[in-house]
Formats: C-alpha cells, sequence, structure tokens
C-alpha cells in the first residue's frame, strides 16, 4: 500500500483503493504521482466525469474507492482527520467552520449543497450532524436533487456515506426518475451501479425510461435501456415510453424505441397506439417514422 495514500486515509487500511490497485494499476499510479499536488483532486475528478469514457469499465467498488479519496482529500482540506477520539468535539469544529463561512447549518443549506454540486459544504453538513437522508418539504433528499442537476461527483459523495436510492419524494419520483428526465446520463449509471431500481414507478405509474422519453433525453434512454429497463411499462393512463416521445414529437427518441423492439400495438387508455399517435402527427418526421415501421411490418 502506498504511505501517501495511506495517510490521506488516516491509516484506515479498510479505505485503500485495493479493487482500483488490483483492476486499474496504471490508474492507480496515476493518483499516487499526483497526490500532495494541486491537480490531486482535480485529477479524481478527472477520472469520474471523463468524457472519453474513462470511466467506462470502473466497477461500483473502484468509483466508490475513487469517491473515498475525494472526501478523505476534502476532510484533510478543511482540517479534518477520521482518526480523531472526540466525535462531538468534530461536529462542533464543522459547526464552527460553517459558521465561519456565513453558512447556517440547516437542511436548506444542505440542500443547497447538494443542488450546487459543493462537495466541501456537503462534508461539512455530514461532519456536523446533519442525516445523510434528510427530506425536505417536497420529500426530496439531497441524492435527489444533486442527481436532478447533475452534480456527479455529489452524488458520488453521497452514495458513498449510504445515501439511499429509493427514497420516492411526494410524487413518488426517486433520484433516477429526476436524472432521467434532466438528461444526466453519466448520474443515471452511477445511480445504476449502486442499486437504483431502473423500473421504479411513481405515484402515476411512470418509470425512468418514460421520464426521459416525455423530456426526449435520448442519452438517458439508451444508458436505461442498457440497463434492462423495461421498455413497455405502462404508466396510470396507459402510456409507455414510446407514446410519451411520440405525443412530444421527439423523433430521435422515438427511433431509438422502436429500434428496441418497444411494442408499437400497445394501446393506452385512449385506445391509441403508437400507429395512430405517430401517423396523424403534426411532425411530418415522426409521420414518416411510423409509416416505415408499418410498411416494414406489413400492416
Amino acid at each position: 500500500m502506498n504511505s501517501q495514500l495511506l495517510n490521506l486515509l488516516n491509516g484506515d487500511a479498510t479505505l485503500y483503493p485495493h479493487r482500483l490497485e488490483e483492476l486499474h494499476p496504471r490508474v492507480l499510479e496515476m493518483i499516487i504521482a499526483s497526490c500532495g499536488s494541486t491537480e490531486f483532486d482535480s485529477y479524481l475528478r478527472t477520472l469520474i466525469l471523463d468524457d472519453r469514457g474513462g470511466r467506462q469499465g470502473f466497477c461500483s467498488e473502484v468509483i466508490s474507492e475513487i469517491f473515498a479519496l475525494i472526501q478523505a482529500y476534502e476532510q484533510r482540506q478543511l482540517g479534518y482527520s477520521d482518526d480523531e477520539k472526540d466525535i462531538w468535539g468534530h461536529v462542533k469544529q464543522a459547526r464552527e467552520h460553517l459558521e465561519q463561512s456565513g453558512i447556517t447549518f440547516n437542511k436548506e443549506g444542505f440542500f443547497s449543497a447538494a443542488e450546487r454540486g459543493e462537495t466541501l459544504k456537503l462534508v461539512l453538513f455530514l461532519k456536523a450532524g446533519m442525516q445523510i437522508n434528510t427530506i425536505d418539504n417536497h420529500g426530496k433528499t439531497p441524492l435527489i436533487w444533486a442527481s436532478s442537476f447533475g452534480q456527479l461527483p455529489c452524488v458520488g459523495l453521497l452514495l458513498a456515506n449510504q445515501a439511499h436510492t429509493e427514497i420516492k419524494d411526494s410524487g413518488g419520483y426517486t433520484a433516477l426518475h429526476w436524472a432521467a428526465a434532466n438528461g444526466h446520463a453519466e448520474v443515471i449509471s452511477l445511480l445504476l451501479e449502486h442499486g437504483a431500481d431502473a423500473n421504479s414507478v411513481s405515484k402515476t405509474g411512470r418509470t425512468p425510461l418514460i421520464q426521459a422519453a416525455a423530456r426526449g433525453q435520448r442519452d438517458a434512454l439508451m444508458t436505461l435501456m442498457e440497463a434492462g429497463a423495461k421498455i413497455n411499462q405502462q404508466d396510470e393512463e396507459g402510456e409507455t415510453a414510446l407514446h410519451k416521445a411520440l405525443h412530444q414529437g421527439h423523433v430521435h427518441v422515438s427511433q431509438a424505441l422502436i429500434n428496441h423492439h418497444a411494442d408499437v400495438d400497445l394501446t393506452n387508455k385512449a385506445q391509441h397506439n403508437a400507429y395512430s399517435i405517430g401517423l396523424q402527427h403534426n411532425n411530418l418526421a415522426i409521420r414518416k417514422l411510423l409509416s416505415e415501421k408499418r410498411f416494414i411490418s406489413g400492416k
């Protein structure tokens, strides 16, 4: 084990990135090389946010280890170390830090930090004793807020600290629903890797896939389908993801669903199927898509 990383983790060998070392030794070498430099935190975040797909292939254990390193670094920047004996002194110190920064220790500040992607503040709130699964007046948790706004590092830190993925807000929507509706594909992947239910239903029967389709979020939709989300799940109105995409004129999303064998004959409660919705649509591209599908199907 590298002594610098072990020192950062306050000597706790259980937090050492053993899986990262085993599966991605070159990545660990780069982390060690940047440890102690001003580039350390930014390099760790680059691993998470890599647009070239560098995070692809990282299992959930490795991702959690990276987030644990980020959290340890940020705690060190704040002057904390987990080997301190006086846990209540820790809480007092964290609250003093918040006060010195002009931040009130309350739920609103906690939710705001998650929404804005302020990981340092999140660490302070957690150290100061804020419960990670605290809910606001709408039943939303910090994880829901961070997921909704695509704050991937915050989502990771919350998950690494055992934030629950299946808590539902007042509408029955989970963090995954909100990430899907707003098109945050990487957040979706991370939530799924931490056990989020791809087929969770809201109070109106909407799944994350239906949310993504209704909003025209193709990348989110593809991520969910690849994870095994039920394509033909119907909400309380009998609407599927394909119905929603067609209603809203989302051509590329509709095409993706059809390509993945969405049932074009399934009817909603108004007895409309994909053909009856699509062939009468005012969007020419939607009409063309369903016409071609009907021609291929011989209907």
